[in-house]
């Protein structure tokens, strides 16, 4: 009767543990989806979600799955400031692309730099260095394979946004999330668990701070 029990139980725990979800984690695209300035984050959106799929389907990050949200900032300050806020409560949230527009940028720095959140900032300043290590602006210099792969990716875009072809913001957006992509599962192959600190610093030796 007790082995009877015992074969119970272990079956009931694997049965629990395999059905058991995964952690998740989130990288935040925040940018403008509504007025003037929407198609900046409907370029982006679909190749953001391209790149996760890709990685997603070779894997992931160890047994973390791997998901992102969008926010929209209006393309204005004031309202970029307050969502920044809502991101950086997310405990979920490693990291953050936006908000390609530079002046939305500049409003919402503050706060994650405060949260510790790092920032990949595809907004059309001048790659430069900042105050807070974990903040990245500027362009992503690829290696001529990985244009290539950009390039058919792009190719496939189609096919994720569900029919327009890519815009201008797309190209930068798909390498920017492969970057931070990478820099999350290098985060969780030397620590285990991801964290917005591993994540920064594995963004830092990605993307050092050059003269």
């Amino acid at each position: 009767m007790r082995k009877r029990l015992y074969l119970l139980l272990t079956a009931y725990y694997l049965l629990f543990a395999c059905a058991a979800p995964r952690p998740t984690v989130k990288i935040a695209l925040v940018a403008p989806f509504e007025g003037r300035q929407r198609q900046v984050g409907y370029d982006a959106f679909p190749a953001m979600r391209m790149a996760l799929r890709e990685v997603n389907m070779a894997g992931g990050a160890g047994r973390y799955n791997i998901e992102f949200v969008a926010y929209n900032d209006n393309a204005d300050p004031a309202f970029a400031a307050r969502v920044a806020h809502t991101v950086a409560q997310d405990e979920s949230v490693l990291v953050v692309l936006g908000h390609l527009r530079q002046d939305t940028t500049d409003a919402a720095l503050p706060t994650y730099a405060q949260a510790g959140l790092p920032v990949l900032a595809l907004d059309g300043a001048p790659a430069s260095c900042t105050a807070n290590p974990y903040v990245f602006r500027g362009s992503i210099q690829r290696s001529p394979q990985q244009q290539a792969e950009g390039a058919q990716a792009m190719q496939r875009y189609t096919e994720v946004s569900g029919g327009p072809p890519p815009g201008a913001g797309s190209i930068p957006a798909y390498s920017a999330t492969k970057l931070v992509l990478q820099a999350i599962q290098q985060d969780v192959a030397a620590h285990g668990a991801p964290s917005r600190a591993g994540v920064g610093q594995a963004l830092s030796a990605l993307l050092p701070c050059g003269p």
